[in-house]
Parts: structure tokens; sequence; C-alpha cells
């Protein structure tokens, strides 16, 4: 299957092509105009690292093998994470 790509799409331009196809597409500066984005990655980490608590943020750990797929262990009694 090839993935369409698209560069500089407005709302209504997905809403009219690329939702009613239902196919993956790759949208190319999507979120280049972000404030997270503009800043670039050693920057953002700065700014995130300023503002961070120390509360615990809930999460899931997967072992590399699952592949980031949370689901069902191979016997279906528990969690593969």
């Amino acid at each position: 299957m090839e993935i369409k790509t698209y560069e500089n799409i407005n709302p209504q331009f997905f809403l009219d092509v690329i939702k009613p196809a239902g196919q993956p597409a790759v949208l190319k500066g999507l979120a280049s105009h972000w404030p997270a984005v503009a800043l670039g990655p050693d920057a953002l980490l700065d700014h995130l690292q300023s503002i961070a608590t120390k509360l615990p943020i809930p999460h899931f750990v997967c072992v590399p093998q699952h592949r980031g797929r949370f689901f069902y262990s191979e016997d279906y009694t528990s969690f593969n994470y």
C-alpha cells in the first residue's frame, strides 16, 4: 500500500479529501507552527524540565519484544506490561 503525503493542508482539505479516503496519510508540516516544535528538541526539554513537578505520572512499560503493543499475555490471564 502506498501512503500518500500531503503538505501544508488546511482543515477543510483534511475533511474533504483525507478523512473520507479512510487511508493512512503523512501530513508534512502539520505541527510546524506549534510552539513546542518551534523550540527544537533541546530547548523543549529545558522548558519541560522547568515546568515539571515531582508528582508521579501514571504509565505503562512494555519490553521491547512487544514493540510498544500493550495487550494481554499469551494465556490471556494478565497483561504484557
